[in-house]
């Protein structure tokens, strides 16, 4: 059976505006992926466990950019 993500990989909810970042931590023999991450907007913090379907998910984005690295003398 071919999947869509493997172990490791980064996703989200379709629909979630790319949050929070679930990584696939296992694929059950039916196709479906356990994912794990933490949503940090709530009240309390919740962390979130559960198998979801391929449809379910996109790869997650990172909008974050390139690192830009520095020479530690130009640092005050």
């Amino acid at each position: 059976m071919e999947t869509k993500y493997k172990i490791g990989d980064w996703v989200c909810q379709k629909e979630s505006d790319n949050y929070p970042k679930l990584e696939v931590i296992a694929i059950t023999p039916d196709g479906k992926y356990r994912c794990n991450g933490t949503n940090y907007r709530l009240p309390r913090k919740k962390v979130i466990d559960k198998l979801f379907i391929g449809e379910e998910l996109v790869p997650w984005i990172d909008h974050s950019g390139p690192v830009i690295l520095r020479d530690k003398s130009t640092f005050r």
